[in-house]
């Protein structure tokens, strides 16, 4: 939520904040996109559609279960092993840490379920359905075009504690189809739970080539009992505001793992979509806050990762750093 904060306690608290699709989250995106000519993806928290309201495209999902394209089809459950005790952005002391516990505000604790794996369509299936229906509001993310029109909305598919106390739970994942080289464009808010990899799973069921993920992550509890003094030294040194969040950058490209873990069904684009054998990429793009929000303190280090058959992180800001992140993905 780009322009209010995240530590609200409960319903109460949160309902002045809330603002409609066309509020003031959009006047300011919309102003961004048309002096930048760009498109602009910002986390709001909104509220719920009322008679007369102009609402945004809600995207695409994933074809029924009766379509015939290869998209359709659930991916094989993906592996974590490999991943738990390998450093995937550097081989600093910081990364070369087994993955942090998630450090989402209120993450789910790792617990992978194959079944789940297998059968998951959107994170809507894992919640309780309570929350479908109640709350004041959804945790959403809009996307302005260049022209400063509004193009689409995403609400918020998977809650975490402190959504729950104010949110409604969004349909699922979806995806925007923009002008090349954006592509096929996904928007998450925050991740989905650890294992299951339901957010990078839809991207690579769609073929997506941008994802983009608003966030309010956290600094990460690292443990340092298996390091050495000299390690530990080093690690305190990295953890200066100065720095970037290495433990944070490992854990989230480890959350897309699906999508730089090279598979067969991957190496190109979904059946009817052009591009060449063993070309796709995949741009993610984790925008974070930094800074302290009463007493929690949350990590910053946006970043821009590229995956393919590996992990590229291509420009990345520090956990201290407020402003404009440019990066050259092309």
């Amino acid at each position: 939520m780009a322009v209010t904060g995240y530590c609200f306690k409960n319903a109460e608290e949160i309902a002045p904040f809330l603002e409609s699709q066309r509020g003031i989250t959009f006047d300011m995106s919309s102003e961004i996109a048309k002096r930048l000519g760009c498109y602009v993806v910002a986390g709001y928290p909104e509220r719920l559609p009322q008679p007369g309201d102009s609402l945004a495209p809600e995207g695409f999902g994933l074809p029924s279960a009766s379509t015939s394209s290869s998209t359709s089809e659930a991916p094989p459950p993906f592996d974590p092993s490999p991943l738990e005790d390998e450093a995937i952005i550097s081989s600093a002391p910081e990364a070369q840490l087994a993955i942090p516990p998630p450090s989402d505000p209120s993450d789910l604790p790792p617990s992978f379920d194959e079944a789940t794996a297998q059968a998951t369509t959107t994170p809507a299936t894992a919640q309780d359905g309570a929350h479908k229906t109640k709350g004041i509001g959804y945790n959403s993310a809009l996307l302005v075009g260049p022209s400063g029109d509004l193009l689409g909305n995403y609400r918020k598919s998977f809650l975490y504690d402190a959504d729950r106390p104010w949110a409604r739970e969004g349909p699922g994942f979806r995806y925007f189809d923009l002008p090349p080289p954006l592509g096929r464009l996904v928007i998450g808010v925050c991740m989905a739970p650890w294992n299951a990899y339901e957010l990078s799973g839809f991207v690579k069921r769609v073929g997506g080539d941008t994802l983009v993920v608003p966030m309010n992550w956290l600094e990460p509890e690292l443990d340092e009992s298996d390091l050495s003094d000299e390690e530990r030294e080093e690690l305190e040194n990295l953890k200066g505001p100065e720095h970037p969040c290495l433990s944070n950058l490992n854990y989230w490209a480890a959350r897309c793992a699906p999508l730089h873990d090279p598979s067969p069904e991957y190496s190109g684009p979904p059946e009817g979509r052009e591009g060449n054998e063993g070309s796709k990429e995949v741009v993610f793009v984790a925008a974070n806050r930094s800074g302290v929000e009463r007493g929690t303190t949350f990590s910053g280090s946006s970043a821009v990762m590229r995956f393919g058959p590996g992990v590229e992180l291509v420009e990345a800001f520090s956990r201290g750093k407020e402003g404009v992140l440019i990066a050259h993905v092309l």
